[in-house]
């Protein structure tokens, strides 16, 4: 059944850019519960919808391609809302405020706010603005089956794209977008208004996908049903033309990183009759290329450790936090054939 006309309350859904949560037995453990903000009852402000413009112009990026995900209101645990930078000292005092979750095509955005919306801080790193003549014109996006099927397809206005396991948001090719279909695409752009169409299997129904797609159209004419799922069935094509080109990875396998992950300190005092070494700590870490893209997501052992098989480059891990502590700065590796990178990350606990 495929519908390609939605109420307004299923838009956000349509647009495909809210990424899927990992398994919660991948989730690390909590900070300190000082640090960590106690949710309570509030209706959703309306300074909320002026931060996600505010977003969009930062990122040159249409609204529409800026989803906000999640809005919880919470008491953060100091004056920095939750969010103290490196070296920066904060007035412990319970602030009322928001937490902010906003999804876009180049990543996922995390604000917290005090309670009026007048102070906010960015926590999330946003990945580097798009030029200012570059529009995103395609999100397509494929999930279900009994295979678990998770594909994203996200193409710019020059041809440029960047095909995602939508699951885990880890870039799976990237790329242009072959000339014939960039001039179709290009077609069907100069001719058809934006729209939000989607592909919904019937209850029950085995082995079926869910198809979602956020056109960004510059014509006048109204796109019909049948002229919609055209051009979806054209992208789902698209995907299955560029998974088949794309190449194995150079050198993967026989390179990337290995470590172990460590947080401290734990002690209150350290002095030399009680050191208090830092201890092995289990993390989620985000694998970054050189220019932000998202390559993989890992969890070390409980004892710290981990290895990740990464081809020949540049890479930089950062290690996932809740909340302002425990939190680890970001590392810049460099992986060289037939070699795996020894790293440490250390978080910091905030105990001083």
């Amino acid at each position: 059944m495929r519908v390609s006309k939605l109420p307004a309350a299923l838009l956000a859904v349509a647009v495909l850019l809210v990424p899927a949560c990992e398994p919660a037995a991948l989730t690390p453990p909590k900070g300190p519960p000082a640090t960590s903000p106690s949710p309570v009852g509030k209706p959703t402000p309306s300074f909320v919808e002026d931060l996600r413009l505010q977003l969009a112009r930062e990122l040159n990026l249409p609204l529409d391609a800026v989803l906000t995900s999640e809005v919880q209101a919470v008491e953060w645990p100091d004056a920095c809302l939750g969010a103290a930078r490196a070296n920066e000292m904060c007035l412990q005092v319970i602030t009322p405020g928001y937490r902010l979750f906003y999804s876009t095509p180049q990543g996922d955005v995390e604000i917290h706010t005090d309670e009026a919306g007048e102070v906010y801080r960015r926590v999330e790193p946003i990945q580097t603005p798009m030029p200012k003549n570059l529009q995103i014109v395609v999100v397509w996006e494929r999930s279900g089956g009994i295979a678990g099927i998770c594909q994203r397809l996200v193409i710019d206005s020059r041809g440029g794209y960047r095909l995602q396991d939508s699951c885990v948001g880890a870039a799976q090719s990237t790329g242009l977008v072959p000339a014939e279909a960039t001039a179709q695409i290009e077609r069907w752009r100069e001719e058809y208004a934006p729209f939000i169409w989607q592909s919904i299997p019937p209850t029950g129904s085995a082995d079926m996908f869910t198809e979602k797609l956020a056109f960004s159209g510059m014509g006048v004419q109204t796109a019909s049903e049948t002229d919609q799922g055209k051009i979806a069935d054209f992208l789902g094509l698209l995907v299955a033309e560029l998974m088949s080109d794309a190449q194995p990875t150079p050198g993967l396998g026989d390179s990337g990183i290995a470590g172990e992950v460590v947080i401290g300190p734990t002690c209150p005092v350290v002095a030399a009759e009680n050191p208090c070494p830092d201890r092995p700590y289990q993390a989620t870490i985000t694998v970054l290329a050189s220019t932000g893209e998202i390559v993989s997501r890992i969890v070390s052992q409980a004892d710290g450790t981990f290895r990740l098989s990464l081809a020949p480059g540049t890479y930089i891990l950062q290690g996932e936090s809740d909340g302002s502590y425990p939190r680890a700065p970001r590392v810049e590796v460099t992986v060289e054939g037939g070699n795996y990178t020894q790293v440490t990350l250390a978080y910091d606990t905030g105990i001083r």
